[in-house]
């Protein structure tokens, strides 16, 4: 049932305040020719990853809140999971797919990361990939840390060389894996920090003579 509280001839009266019935959920009311109309706001994130819809009945707003946090919040400009499967849970390949478009519509450099650790994901771990997001656990991020690190990379199997994936670009996978989950069900998602192992970063460089010299120099005083 829609409710209006009626507004002075002259204009439209103060707005009546708005009201939080629940968590993410909130009484709030729209201008509506002479009066104002009452909605409720389903209202997730902050910032960039703000998320709100208006309804008119609190039940479709409770509904619509519940189906966020099993199925990820939507993203903006992209086309709705449900317009694709109905009653399609989302899955780790869709909420990758919804947190790129998001990233690049902000015009963030690391929405291609994202692009090719969806592909990435799919081809070493298919089942994490079709796995709906509320269903993932620690279990599984471990596990796709363990398939990365067993799987060699593509100029390894061309070469025929046994060659490992660097540590580094498994921790910038999962921190991307990381953000995007957090992403779709909030941070009460317990993403296991140990899984991400600690970059190599250990660098080469090759010095010019003078500076060889120098560096031989400074050995020598450190170890009298």
């Amino acid at each position: 049932m829609i409710t209006a509280i009626p507004r002075t001839w002259a204009g439209p009266s103060r707005r009546p305040t708005r009201r939080c019935l629940e968590k993410n959920i909130y009484e709030v009311y729209k201008p509506s020719g002479t009066s104002w109309r009452r909605v409720y706001e389903v209202q997730m994130k902050k910032g960039p990853l703000r998320r709100a819809v208006h309804l008119d009945t609190y039940e479709e707003a409770r509904a619509t809140k519940a189906r966020w946090l099993a199925n990820g919040i939507p993203v903006r400009d992209a086309a709705p999971i449900a317009t694709l499967v109905p009653d399609h849970p989302a899955t780790v390949d869709d909420g990758l797919r919804l947190y790129g478009v998001d990233l690049a519509s902000r015009g963030a450099p690391s929405a291609d990361q994202i692009k090719s650790l969806r592909s990435v994901v799919a081809a070493i771990l298919p089942g994490l990939s079709a796995k709906p997001l509320s269903h993932v656990t620690p279990a599984d991020i471990f596990a796709y840390a363990r398939a990365r690190a067993e799987t060699p990379p593509v100029q390894a199997w061309r070469a025929k060389r046994q060659v490992k994936v660097n540590p580094s670009t498994i921790a910038h996978e999962l921190t991307g894996l990381r953000a995007m989950l957090r992403s779709h069900l909030g941070p009460k998602f317990d993403f296991p920090a140990k899984a991400i192992p600690k970059p190599n970063n250990l660098r080469y460089r090759v010095l010019e003579p003078d500076e060889l010299r120098r560096a031989r120099v400074v050995a020598r005083r450190r170890n009298h």
